[in-house]
Order: C-alpha cells, then structure tokens, then sequence
C-alpha cells in the first residue's frame, strides 16, 4: 500500500499533494522549483545544482519522514501481529472503506 493510499483512507484533508500533506503533518513544505527550469537548473553551475539536489533530496525525504511520522509500518506490523494476518495481505487486500 503506498502513503497516498494509507492517508486517502485515514484522514480527511484539503488536499492530498506531497506539499499539503507535509505542511499539515510536519509543518514543512518542499523546495520550490518549476518543473520547466530543472534542465536549466541541471545544466547550470554548482549552485543551480546544488538547489536541484535539495529539490530532489526533499522529495525524496518527505513521505519517508511522513511514514515515520504517522507509525505507518509500525500500525501495519502491529496489526498482522496482533491479527495473525500476514503484512502483505494486510497492505494488498485492506478495504478502503
């Protein structure tokens, strides 16, 4: 099940984009760069890519910080645990009611 899914199904927000959700969440929102500048940003020198790898880095670290922050694996594992169930069938087959 991906981070979409899980927050789709347990909480009730404005909106769902990675911005929304961390800034929610974790009071912290991703680096802003236009889609249309990265190749310039790419082709540039050391500082434009030094902000596309911060960019890219954020992007990257966000839902990891947000799975952290919700206990995402940890409820999951608790519940085939205590269920019995397997975690993948948990994660495969789990209404989305």
């Amino acid at each position: 099940m991906t981070l979409i899914k899980i927050l789709l199904r347990d909480y009730k927000l404005r909106s769902y984009t990675l911005n929304a959700v961390s800034f929610h969440f974790l009071q912290e929102q991703k680096e802003d760069v236009q889609h249309s500048i990265i190749t310039d940003l790419q082709n540039g020198n050391e500082q434009t890519r030094r902000r596309l790898a911060v960019y890219c880095l954020k992007d990257a670290m966000l839902p990891l910080r947000l799975l952290e922050k919700l206990m995402c694996v940890i409820n999951y594992m608790e519940m085939a645990r205590v269920t019995g169930v397997p975690l993948s069938y948990l994660l495969s087959k789990r209404s989305t009611n």
